[in-house]
């Protein structure tokens, strides 16, 4: 084997190991926007829940007041 093709032998082990660390970073980074987005949701229906329920506890109290 020659010294080029030695070079090239170890060019292409060095790039498909490369290639699957990037792909690995990019899965990974998926994943994470995935995750995201999920506890973004998870927020919204928790503020959403918090907001309807200071909504009835103000309804509660204006009818208390009034009942006074």
């Amino acid at each position: 084997m020659s010294n080029i093709e030695a070079l090239i032998n170890r060019f292409e082990k060095h790039k498909n190991v490369t290639d699957d660390k990037f792909q690995f970073m990019l899965d990974r980074q998926k994943a994470m926007e995935s995750a995201m987005l999920e506890l973004k949701e998870e927020n919204s229906d928790f503020y959403g829940f918090v907001a309807e329920s200071l909504k009835e506890i103000d309804n509660e109290i204006k009818f208390i007041k009034n009942k006074i």
